[in-house]
């Protein structure tokens, strides 16, 4: 028998409500900052979330090679715990 489906995002286990609840034991480490989990998602999110229209509409306004190389350090740095 197929297990029950899921009704409310909120049945799902944490690590699945979030694309970035994960990140709770890098941030109990210390590697990434503690600002609300929300705001990580924001921070790491955020400009994925924002490029991907713009390609997707007019794919020769967003290099996806510039995007490639320059998000992952900026991202990094904005939930860093001591960004270099």
């Amino acid at each position: 028998m197929p297990p029950e489906p899921v009704r409310h995002w909120r049945e799902l286990p944490p690590v699945a409500q979030s694309p970035v609840a994960g990140v709770r034991r890098h941030v109990e480490s210390g590697e990434l900052a503690a600002p609300p989990l929300p705001l990580i998602e924001a921070l790491v999110l955020g400009p994925v979330i924002a490029v991907t229209p713009r390609w997707l509409s007019a794919g020769d306004a967003v290099d996806l090679d510039e995007v490639a190389l320059v998000l992952p350090d900026r991202i990094w740095r904005a939930v860093a715990a001591r960004p270099d």
